[in-house]
């Protein structure tokens, strides 16, 4: 499964077999599309206050495994539970025998990307350049795609990672009052929840921040706030239990000489079959004097163990 993030307006396009979104080239006419940036004089691009990312936070550098070839990479563990810790033993007494326990967790590289393409005259007479706008923009939203399938309950596949909340039963929201008093039931419940845990951090949606914050207020406990997470919904998160692998940044690339299917949900340019069926919208970047910019991020993220993800839903605070 995979989703998308749409990086313009679209239009209903009907394809051979489907009604699908289309996805055109910024051009300096189109409304809402660059066109806003071909004024005479513009001012300094002004982003929207770029989303706060729980995967940015989790996936910072020296937690995340760099990937040095495209294979899975095992890395053991020990079990939760299993000790060989010592105990008191009479003289002459036997001392018991101990093992550890040991699980291994694989992580493989999956690839998380994007497109978008532009003209060369937007291009090359935008101001400022279009192209760092993209990647920015891209780079934030893509923090809240990737926020939305970290916390998701989604099995993996052979293309995504499961998300953390996959197998992870929500704990029923506290009903007490005052809403305070709500906010340190449902904090004692989801701390519990995922015990043994040396380290933990909370993960919500801003708006559950405040109320949050008052109740961690001295535990010395993080919170990492996400647009990508829906409201009501707050996480306590095991550090310790969540492994993350990639290969550093983003790779961004651009081509003014590629053919690609103009859409939020492409699919291959030409299947051969009895009609074939070519795809479309098509464009030829080098045909039409584009240029298309693609972002590449091979990443991938697993549980050590199942009981390292907390959540409560639909707080009342």
């Amino acid at each position: 499964m995979s989703k998308s993030v749409p990086l313009g307006p679209s239009q209903l396009q009907i394809t051979l077999y489907s009604l699908k979104a289309s996805v055109g080239p910024a051009q300096t006419t189109v409304a809402g599309w660059a066109a806003e940036l071909m004024q005479v004089v513009n001012g300094e691009f002004v982003s929207a206050l770029a989303p706060v990312s729980l995967f940015g936070t989790l996936f910072a550098p020296g937690n995340a495994i760099g990937f040095d070839l495209p294979q899975p990479m095992k890395l053991p563990s020990r079990q939760a539970g299993a000790t060989v810790g010592g105990s008191f033993v009479g003289e002459a007494q036997p001392i018991p025998v101990r093992r550890l326990s040991l699980v291994s967790t694989s992580l493989t590289p999956k690839k998380f990307g994007v497109l978008s393409t532009v003209t060369e005259e937007i291009a090359s007479y935008s101001v400022p350049a279009i192209e760092l706008i993209l990647r920015q923009t891209i780079t934030e939203d893509s923090a809240v795609a990737l926020d939305a399938i970290l916390t998701d309950g989604t099995a993996a596949s052979p293309t995504r990672p499961a998300g953390l909340l996959n197998g992870v039963t929500p704990i029923p929201a506290s009903a007490a009052t005052p809403a305070s008093e709500a906010a340190l039931a449902d904090v004692r419940a989801l701390i519990t929840a995922v015990q043994p845990a040396t380290r933990m951090a909370f993960a919500c949606n801003p708006a559950q921040q405040p109320a949050l914050a008052r109740a961690l207020l001295g535990t010395g406990l993080g919170i990492m706030p996400s647009a990508g997470i829906a409201a009501g919904t707050v996480l306590c998160i095991d550090l310790d239990a969540v492994l993350f692998g990639g290969n550093g940044l983003p790779r961004f690339a651009m081509s003014s000489e590629t053919a690609l299917h103009e859409d939020d949900a492409p699919t291959a340019l030409s299947t051969p079959g009895s009609p074939n069926v070519v795809t479309a919208p098509a464009r030829s970047t080098y045909q039409t004097d584009a240029i298309a910019l693609r972002m590449i991020w091979f990443i991938d993220w697993s549980k050590r163990r199942s009981a390292g993800v907390s959540v409560v839903t639909a707080t009342t605070w």
